[in-house]
């Protein structure tokens, strides 16, 4: 697998190989959904054919997705059994099975129309559900957002010095908690309280405080400790791996002494 997605680097394809594929099953199921809303209205057998067709297309076309869905999991997420992840898993099964049903009502049971709508409906409601999921996967955290006002003071380039839990625990938020929470986390490391960051993953301690250079967390997110972390992905912005330096650097505090907290910068998003 390693040899594969390096290759496809090396020609200048650096995204997950996913996507490319998942909109046949997709469209496969909206179009003979239509198809099967059309033939019912206009009474035309030919778009039951169509509507049959556009079926059996999105069954065959999901395994390759699936498989290559579970190629980029393992690649770009190390296999994190993340909560999107596992409905997507769960959802994909559950289509197949549908779609097998629906296909089978079709050629063997003959069917009538509405039954075969209603599995339609089915299915189309099963792959927006697996969108939805999908795209928790590429907006994680994009529910944070600055106001007017700190946008502006982030544009003019002002910060506060004091760094707290709190400007932290946004940016692991947006950009490590889709892996790095709950019993599932790698490595036992988990982001999303501050008693867990500074607890550390199985293997001690992540963050040293006062000393970021002797701190993991801190030399797996400026790439100078393997694997660089975020896993497979683009180093953070500088901007926000200094916020984090400077954090540890002020003593890892949890709470304000009095200073007002840093305001994150819009690239951090």
């Amino acid at each position: 697998m390693e040899i594969f997605y390096q290759t496809l680097q090396n020609l200048g394809y650096t995204h997950p190989i996913h996507p490319t594929i998942v909109y046949l099953p997709i469209g496969g199921v909206m179009a003979a959904l239509i198809f099967g809303i059309v033939a019912v209205i206009l009474n035309r057998y030919s778009f039951v054919v169509s509507a049959r067709h556009s079926c059996v297309l999105a069954f065959f076309a999901a395994f390759p997705t699936i498989l290559l869905g579970y190629m980029d999991w393992q690649y770009y997420h190390a296999g994190t059994w993340m909560f999107p992840i596992r409905m997507k898993i769960y959802l994909a099964a559950a289509l197949v099975v549908l779609l097998l049903i629906t296909i089978l009502s079709h050629y063997i049971f003959r069917a009538g129309m509405k039954t075969i709508l209603f599995l339609y409906s089915l299915c189309f409601i099963n792959v927006v559900a697996i969108g939805y999921y999908g795209g928790e996967l590429v907006f994680a955290g994009s529910h944070w957002q600055l106001d007017a006002q700190e946008q502006e003071k982030a544009a003019d380039g002002e910060s506060q010095e004091e760094v707290t839990w709190a400007d932290i625990s946004v940016i692991f938020e947006q950009h490590c908690n889709m892996c790095h929470t709950g019993s599932s986390a790698p490595h036992d490391l988990r982001l999303d309280s501050y008693e867990e960051v500074m607890e550390g993953s199985e293997n001690g301690k992540v963050i040293i405080p006062n000393k970021p250079g002797e701190s993991e967390l801190v030399l797996r997110m400026k790439g100078r400790s393997e694997p660089a972390m975020p896993f497979r992905q683009p180093l953070l912005p500088e901007e926000t791996t200094q916020t984090i330096v400077r954090w540890v650097d002020q003593g890892a505090p949890k709470s304000t002494s009095g200073k007002t907290a840093i305001a994150l910068r819009g690239d951090f998003l």
